[in-house]
């Protein structure tokens, strides 16, 4: 008697459901195929045809430096500029055609009020400004 709970005892474990086993293999493969479809597709080796504004996106922004030294003169692109005009001359020298950064650089002896004008009258123009800094590494 005590031999035959043991064959039922291996009959239940050797019965195995293997459709877990199946939907994780499924799920599995469809991760695969899913990743090799878009790794192939960047990897081909494609003649791609010319246009005019396939060189757009591989262009560097066009850059206007906007400065003010420790006397509060303001220049653009090296240039002296009067703040009443800043806002012209850069608009002016802003590229439509590409996108153009304003880099601005201030004497660390400018006083912040006399940057918040420059500021407001360059942030005006709707172009992406930046700031220089120095490294701290710099010296």
């Amino acid at each position: 008697m005590h031999s035959a709970s043991l064959d039922e005892e291996d009959s239940h474990i050797a019965s195995i459901n293997i459709i877990p086993l199946v939907d994780v293999v499924l799920v599995l493969l469809i991760i695969f195929m899913v990743t090799t479809v878009f790794t192939r597709e960047s990897a081909m080796d494609l003649e791609l045809p010319k246009g005019s504004r396939a060189d757009h996106s591989v262009q560097p922004p066009a850059e206007i430096t906007v400065s003010v030294d420790e006397k509060s003169s303001i220049y653009v692109n090296g240039q002296p500029t009067p703040l009443t005009s800043l806002f012209a001359k850069v608009s002016s020298l802003r590229n439509r055609g590409r996108k153009t950064i304003i880099v601005l650089r201030g004497d660390r002896r400018v006083l912040y009020g006399t940057l918040m004008p420059v500021l407001d009258e360059i942030s005006r123009t709707g172009v992406n400004i930046t700031l220089a800094l120095q490294s701290s590494t710099a010296k």
